[in-house]
């Protein structure tokens, strides 16, 4: 408080009796300090400097983060692009199709990504089925609304390693145009129990996670959530 009223000019009377108060405090401290310090004392002589240090290193992480954020002038609006989409998809359903619907409010170029987990002779049926499925239930309905029909693409993930595989198509996409935003939106079960949390995947969450600390600057995670009593939407 001395600090505070001595910053704070002509205020002499509350800096002197806050300064007595400081100097009759700091007497006292070093009295007992030196009566007590074989038994225990010495314990606050750690650990004082050290909450004080601490407090400063994050004052400072906050006076940093603030000078980043603020900048001076008006918000610059040229040079804005619509941004490529990406949804990592598991397969055709109410999930997917609300995270379509979502991209295409955003972006033409729609692309999804199905990040297969099978291998052998069981991927080229799999591929077959879901290429069908998307051919009927996605490409032709974006047609007849006059729409860019969204493209799949179908990418094998050695070791079920989804995340890493995602990031790769994503820096892919990067170099063939960089500077161009990217939305990666992600479908979401809500989980609406205690149990769904047990029964359900957590990798939603762990993909923006991983997407937000390994994206990049242009890179944008938008999560889609689907409830199970959501209304489905008019053909």
């Amino acid at each position: 408080m001395a600090a505070h009223w001595r910053r704070q000019h002509g205020n002499l009377t509350r800096l002197m009796i806050n300064g007595t108060g400081a100097v009759a405090t700091g007497c006292a401290l070093a009295i007992i300090l030196a009566a007590k310090f074989i038994e225990g004392a010495w314990i606050i002589v750690l650990v004082i400097p050290c909450v004080l240090a601490l407090l400063k290193v994050i004052r400072h992480h906050y006076d940093t983060i603030d000078r980043l954020l603020r900048e001076d002038g008006p918000i610059a609006f040229r040079g804005l692009r619509r941004p490529i989409v990406v949804i990592p998809i598991e397969r055709c359903d109410r999930l997917a199709e609300k995270a379509l619907r979502y991209g295409l409010l955003v972006s033409q170029d729609v692309t999804a990504i199905h990040l297969t987990r099978l291998e052998g002779p069981d991927v080229k049926e799999h591929e077959g089925r879901l290429l069908r499925q998307w051919r009927d239930e996605v490409e032709r309905p974006a047609r007849k609304a006059g729409l860019n029909p969204p493209k799949l693409v179908i990418s094998p993930s050695p070791y079920r390693s989804f995340i890493g595989r995602l990031l790769k198509h994503i820096s892919e996409m990067e170099k063939q145009r960089p500077g161009c935003p990217i939305a990666v939106v992600i479908p979401e079960l809500v989980k609406e129990h205690w149990w769904d949390y047990l029964l359900h995947s957590s990798r939603p969450r762990q993909l923006r996670t991983a997407l937000l600390r390994h994206g990049g600057p242009n890179l944008v995670v938008v999560m889609v959530p689907w409830a199970r009593e959501e209304p489905h939407p008019k053909k």
